[in-house]
């Protein structure tokens, strides 16, 4: 399935044309940032990315 966060235009909506049938996976997701960083929670982080215009990025890490 599309990841409809990374794409501006979609060809269809997957929420309302797809059916799930099996999950295949379960991740977890963390949210880091240093602690002088002025936010507590994840609507603040929101509200903060959006007013400073901030840009997002990632770090994926796999352990085996």
């Amino acid at each position: 399935m599309s990841n409809v966060a990374t794409l501006k235009i979609m060809a269809h909506e997957p929420a309302k044309d797809s059916s799930p049938i099996i999950r295949t996976a379960t991740i977890a997701m963390v949210l880091l940032v240093k602690p002088e960083f002025p936010v507590n929670n994840l609507p603040e982080f929101l509200n903060y990315a959006r007013v400073h215009n901030l840009t997002a990025g990632y770090r994926q890490v796999c352990c085996q």
